[in-house]
């Protein structure tokens, strides 16, 4: 009884076996045209992580029938599309998350219980909470939107970086603080394939478009959901939004991936960018990790929140926003502001200050003065030193040819350190 309770207070509804299957051949029928103009494109290599599970998902894809068969595939750890732990933890950490979103989300404290997450997820991973599903990943979400709304309360149109399964798409379109109008997704195929099979199923084939041209972009015009597969990305170039994020995935990027969306971000229209993902792990520790530095856009975005580990997790994160304008930076006063910050300890916090100093620089003699710092004042190598080193290495600017010994040095440090320790990994 609680169950199907659960079920009629959500937007989910249980579908026949033949919408099942028509929902999974449609899925694939434009992943495989996404493929093949995906194909026809000049991409960066995606990396070893994202070879990996790209590869395991051309396979799987083809075996999979209805819609709880991709979503559990998605969601399994065999092709590791989304983290899920047992709901036996959640038993023990439920109580403690949401107090601490409590705690830092006073203001949005009474919505808490009111999310929940799909029915259709792995059964294994949900928890009956206050009558509802909770799950791992449902409370990182539910965090994920708290801080934006906090800080942009009219965000009408979203676009996500990295879908993975649809679920953080379905969570925002359903969330009972703020909905948006309209919620797009750019990521590769594979992973396309399964948030479309997730977000069909519950909105319905005429909430969500998949998009290969700015035409179909413009027949969308009730659609909630759109997908684009990156080869079609420049079907977006007429549409504005209020908020672009990426959570949890800018980090299994390949460096030539990071450069890609963050020039990309210089030419979209596009009021704020939000990111939570890895910051200063230990160079030595880079578990899923591609890149040393991520996200990194240019100048022409003002940092308006930096958070190291906001969230408590056993692992580094960072919480960024940034607002996009026009506004001219005095660089004299980052300047001032960076040398004002080496003063004070070296913390996570403080280094993720800094490297938002020298993003704004953009000048290698700073890297090279804040490089030196993070060796002479940190107790351990973070993985962030290696992309400062790697610049200044690669620039040949006049920074590293007053310093080339020194630098060299460096980079046979940060080389040997790097190569002890896991990255890219499942």
């Amino acid at each position: 009884m609680i169950f199907k309770r659960l079920v009629s207070k959500t937007v989910e509804t249980v579908k026949k076996p033949s919408q099942e299957a028509s929902i999974v051949d449609l899925a694939r029928k434009h992943y495989e045209k996404a493929v093949i103009i995906t194909a026809q494109n000049s991409f960066p290599e995606f990396g070893k992580r994202w070879d990996g599970l790209s590869g395991r998902a051309k396979s799987k894809i083809q075996q999979l029938n209805t819609a709880r068969e991709v979503v559990h595939a998605a969601q399994g750890p065999s092709l590791g599309f989304e983290s899920r732990r047992p709901a036996e933890y959640l038993e023990r950490a439920a109580e403690d998350i949401e107090v601490r979103l409590s705690v830092d989300f006073p203001h949005f404290s009474s919505y808490i219980q009111q999310f929940c997450d799909s029915d259709l997820s792995l059964p294994e991973s949900l928890l009956v909470r206050n009558g509802q599903l909770v799950s791992w990943p449902m409370y990182t979400q539910v965090r994920v939107i708290m801080r934006c709304l906090s800080h942009i309360s009219d965000v009408n149109t979203l676009l996500e970086i990295g879908g993975g399964t649809g679920g953080p798409a379905r969570l925002w379109l359903v969330n009972p603080i703020r909905k948006p109008l309209r919620y797009v997704i750019v990521d590769i195929p594979e992973s396309l394939f399964f948030s479309e099979v997730f977000l069909r199923h519950h909105f319905g084939n005429d909430k969500v478009s998949y998009i290969y041209s700015q035409d179909d972009v413009e027949k969308a015009d009730d659609a909630l959901a759109l997908l684009v597969p990156i080869a079609a990305i420049d079907s977006l170039n007429k549409m504005s939004f209020d908020l672009i994020l990426n959570h949890l995935s800018m980090q299994e990027m390949s460096e030539e991936w990071v450069d890609y969306y963050m020039s990309w971000l210089d030419r979209v229209r596009a009021r704020y960018f939000y990111s939570l993902n890895y910051f200063a792990p230990p160079l030595d520790s880079m578990h899923e990790s591609v890149n040393t530095w991520s996200p990194r856009p240019s100048g022409l975005w003002s940092s308006e929140l930096l958070l190291y580990n906001s969230h408590r997790a056993p692992r580094s994160f960072a919480e960024s926003l940034y607002s996009s304008g026009s506004v001219e930076v005095d660089k004299r006063f980052i300047r001032e502001l960076m040398f004002d910050k080496m003063s004070r300890a070296l913390t996570q916090q403080t280094l993720l200050e800094l490297m938002d100093c020298v993003r704004i620089l953009d000048d290698d003699e700073y890297y090279f003065t804040l490089a030196n710092h993070i060796l002479s004042k940190m107790p351990y190598v973070p993985r962030e030193l290696y992309y400062i080193v790697a610049r200044i290495r690669n620039n040949e600017s006049v920074t590293y040819n007053k310093n080339a010994n020194e630098i060299e040095a460096m980079m046979k440090t940060v080389k040997e350190i790097r190569s002890r320790g896991p990255e890219a990994g499942y």
